[in-house]
């Protein structure tokens, strides 16, 4: 199973696609031209073959017509091999488009570039190349900013893996910056963060928002600190 932080992470790209264009704007200087709309992401080749990636998203401008996005923690062979299938699936019925994976692990990184290619006997080859969105520590402090604090969840759920001592600056960082969004926005976004921290940092967060030093918890994030 992909776990809650993937699904969360998963479910804020799908609810506000505009994350997706701007993180490959950040991370790769890579524009999308078009407005992205999210689009069933079940793939069939025939009624019995079906794969079925994190999420596909429509693209509103010419020569752009699909991006298939993969969230991934770790190698995994098999979804690698059914990322090829969708992809070939997509370029017959509308075209080449692109397959974006990403991922907080150097090694993953490494492995998803090279993954989905296929060598027969004879020299045959055969693969896809996917656009790597690689989120070091370094692009996650980035994403922690105040003028685009949609962003806080990605980095959170890049840098929040545990509950040392960077993994708490990164939550209240995150907080911090969330704070700034309108109230509706807001808990929603709080919402999905604390979905993503490890529970012994939920509790220590909870601990601490009484301190005037911290961001102060809004009803919402309380109720969602004592939930997880």
């Amino acid at each position: 199973m992909a776990g809650v932080r993937h699904d969360t992470l998963v479910l804020a790209l799908k609810d506000n696609p505009a994350l997706l264009a701007e993180l490959l704007r950040r991370v790769r200087g890579a524009r999308v031209p078009g407005v992205l709309t999210p689009a069933d992401s079940a793939v069939r080749f025939t009624a019995s073959l079906e794969t079925r990636p994190d999420l596909l998203f429509t693209v509103h401008a010419p020569g752009f017509p699909w991006v298939l996005v993969e969230v991934q923690n770790r190698p995994d062979e098999t979804k690698a091999r059914s990322w090829h299938l969708a992809a070939s699936v997509l370029l017959q019925r509308h075209g080449m488009g692109d397959l974006v994976v990403i991922t907080a692990s150097r090694a993953v990184a490494r492995w998803a570039a090279a993954v989905v290619r296929h060598r027969g006997e004879l020299g045959t080859v055969m693969g896809i190349r996917p656009v790597v969105i690689h989120l070091s520590r370094k692009q996650s402090a980035a994403l922690l900013d105040p003028a685009a604090p949609q962003l806080a969840p990605i980095a959170v759920w890049a840098g929040c893996r545990g509950h040392g001592p960077e993994a708490e600056r990164v939550a209240w960082r995150a907080l911090e910056v969330t704070a700034a969004l309108p109230p509706r926005l807001r808990e929603a976004q709080m919402r999905a963060i604390f979905a993503m921290l490890d529970k012994h940092l939920v509790d220590e967060v909870k601990e601490n928002a009484m301190d005037g030093n911290k961001i102060p918890l809004s009803k919402e994030g309380k109720s969602s600190s004592s939930g997880s």
